[in-house]
């Protein structure tokens, strides 16, 4: 089964586009007409269901490092340590 949408099909301004794929996927198509006439469309998967908890994981793991190995040498600029021991 698939199904096909539009938002902001006026006329004036960019739409976008959705259908559904058998593989469960969705492709995305966003169409500037009024202004250049180009189109661009993406092909989206479906994510494993464990994706967001790996996702999780993984900004745990580097807020665990980030503190040590990065220093701030000077307000908003930061820079790896080049030797780091514990």
């Amino acid at each position: 089964m698939s199904w096909f949408g539009t938002w902001l099909d006026s006329g004036r301004t960019p739409s976008m586009r959705f259908k559904s794929q058998e593989s469960g996927g969705l492709l995305v198509s966003v169409h500037d007409g009024p202004s250049t006439g180009v189109t661009v469309t993406l092909p989206l998967s479906v994510l494993p269901p464990t994706w967001a908890a790996e996702q999780r994981d993984l900004l745990t793991r580097v807020r665990e490092v980030y503190p040590r190995e990065v220093v701030e040498t000077s307000p908003g600029t930061y820079e790896w340590r080049r030797n780091h021991h514990s």
